[in-house]
């Protein structure tokens, strides 16, 4: 039976007004339970006004980064999204699962590839995981990510995703759609349709 573990929050990072990143510290002796597979994701369990609630959130960060951190964004009427977004502090603890999950890609330093992604708001959580992930391990293949917001200022991981661009600029292209704001094209304005698929 899988087992829930409390594992401390070290880090919130506000990355849009209704999304953070949570890092949490992983002890030693769970360090090998806890290791992921980019684009799998953890399960929490809390008590939120006397009432257990478990949720589940992709990880962000790559197994290179040494770390394990996940995005939360705040969702309507969302109680574990709403708890992390407003009142989880560092110092906190979590109860968490393992990770798991089969949304994976399973990296090797031969490969020669281009990869294609294409997701919108928080769903881009494993997807940024899987693209550090590649981009740091397969250094012939190369990475396209099509990004669909509201607004610009939605955009969930902006910096860290610039900083990618910046560091991998012959290998990573990312395009940004906006459904709600100009974007000087008309191919980048609007959803991510069948439309602009084809």
């Amino acid at each position: 039976m899988a087992t829930f573990h409390p594992l401390k929050v070290v880090d919130i990072k506000r990355e849009t007004l209704e999304a953070v990143s949570i890092k949490l510290r992983i002890p030693e002796e769970l360090k090998e339970e806890f290791q992921f597979i980019p684009g799998q994701y953890v399960m929490f369990k809390r008590e939120i006004n006397g009432e257990e609630i478990k949720r589940s959130y992709s990880i962000s960060s790559s197994p290179g980064e040494g770390e394990l951190r996940v995005g939360v964004k705040e969702v309507y009427m969302g109680r574990f999204s709403t708890f992390a977004n407003r009142e989880l502090k560092v110092g906190d603890t979590l109860d968490t699962l393992a990770p798991r999950g089969r949304f994976i890609v399973n990296c090797d330093p031969s490969n020669e590839k281009h990869y294609g992604s294409f997701c919108a708001g928080s769903g881009v959580t494993p997807i940024l995981s899987i693209m550090k992930h590649v981009l740091e391990t397969e250094p012939k293949s190369r990475f396209t990510l099509f990004y669909g917001n509201r607004y610009a200022n939605t955009i969930i991981y902006l910096d860290e995703i610039n900083a990618l661009k910046n560091r991998f600029t012959e290998r990573l292209e990312v395009h940004y759609v906006m459904s709600r704001e100009e974007m000087g094209s008309d191919f980048f304005r609007g959803r991510i349709d069948e439309e602009k698929l084809r």
